[in-house]
């Protein structure tokens, strides 16, 4: 009988060490899975705030683009506009220097009149 208890008492300190050492296992174990998880939920975080961080500056970027554009198409409209004040202006020198000409020429041919009619006198 005593052997029998010492066998069983040795047994039952084998299952208790095998018992520990699974226990100091899972612990760890657990452990590892709580610190992986804590990492993950911090790195999640870090990432949806680098995300809103981006969404942020994309959509300034959008609106600078926008004020851009818009800003384009004012230039392309003053230019045009200028573009038919500057074809007006040159067809009103064309006019005023042919003008110009027309009325030198005539005071040109009246002095030339008066000139003759002098020149008889």
């Amino acid at each position: 009988l005593e052997a029998e208890n010492e066998k069983l008492s040795h047994e039952l300190s084998h299952l208790r060490s095998v018992l520990e050492q699974k226990t100091t296992t899972s612990q760890r174990a657990l452990g590892d899975m709580v610190e992986n998880y804590q990492a993950a939920e911090k790195a999640r975080m870090d990432t949806l705030h680098e995300k809103e961080t981006i969404a942020s500056e994309l959509n300034a970027l959008k609106n600078r683009l926008a004020m851009s554009d818009a800003k384009r198409v004012d230039l392309e409209k003053n230019l045009a506009e200028s573009e038919t004040l500057r074809k007006e202006l040159m067809k009103r020198v064309a006019h005023f220097e042919n003008s110009a000409r027309k009325a030198l020429s005539f005071a040109s041919k009246l002095s030339l009149k008066s000139l003759v009619l002098c020149y008889y006198c």
